[in-house]
């Protein structure tokens, strides 16, 4: 383990994520954005570390800053699609569907 290392931190956290380990891996991530902040590959991990242990709000400002730093990329993409998911746990069907849309959108133009 490296302690001083964000990129190490993250991919810790990603494991963590992937084995369903969300408070170590929401540590990790956490701690991989104070190391580095807004990387938007940590927020977006970051964002569904979050919303698995349900704390949408805070997902959802972490999927927003995603899209505040990409718009057209990859990331930008997941970070619609997650928006979708948490906004229709939510019940906020014509957001989720305003997200699902412009997921779709950028799906069509790759």
């Amino acid at each position: 383990m490296v302690p001083g290392s964000a990129a190490a931190a993250y991919k810790l956290g990603v494991v963590l994520l992937n084995r369903g380990q969300i408070r170590d891996a929401l540590t990790e991530l956490l701690r991989a954005n104070d190391l580095q902040p807004k990387m938007p590959e940590t927020l977006l991990e970051l964002g569904k570390a979050t919303a698995a242990g349900g704390g949408y709000a805070s997902a959802e400002k972490l999927f927003r800053q995603v899209l505040e730093l990409e718009q057209e990329s990859q990331l930008a993409e997941s970070a619609h699609f997650q928006l979708a998911q948490i906004y229709r746990r939510l019940g906020r069907h014509a957001d989720a569907d305003q997200e699902m849309k412009k997921f779709q959108e950028m799906r069509k133009t790759k």
